[in-house]
């Protein structure tokens, strides 16, 4: 399983507010699920963080069979409908934008603790 996570780091104009989040909730996160290949996805909004974190304003978590199935993902027209969206109203992030793809370790390979 390939769980990808798009970290989006900084923080939100207050002008900006409450259309960006709202976008991210009604808007990316259906479009997101409406892609081909996506099993399962999340929108996880960073509430408290220790002393020397980076600044977080949400993450969305997205989970996949495979890397095939992310690649047609990432590659689909309802891919890049979402992006349209998403490049609207990324000026109100003073910040960045991170992917990282994760493997998944399977369950019959963690250590029972």
């Amino acid at each position: 399983m390939i769980v990808r996570c798009g970290y989006l780091m900084g923080c939100v104009h207050p002008n900006a507010q409450p259309n960006f989040d709202d976008t991210l909730v009604n808007d990316l996160l259906p479009a997101i699920r409406a892609m081909p290949g996506v099993e399962h996805a999340e929108l996880h909004f960073a509430q408290e963080a220790e002393p020397g974190a980076p600044d977080l304003h949400a993450t969305f978590v997205i989970h996949f069979a495979d890397e095939k199935a992310m690649q047609t993902a990432l590659s689909s027209p309802e891919r890049n409908r979402m992006r349209e969206k998403f490049m609207a109203i990324l000026p109100g992030l003073d910040g960045t934008v991170a992917h990282i793809n994760h493997t998944m370790m399977p369950r019959h390979h963690a250590k029972n603790t």
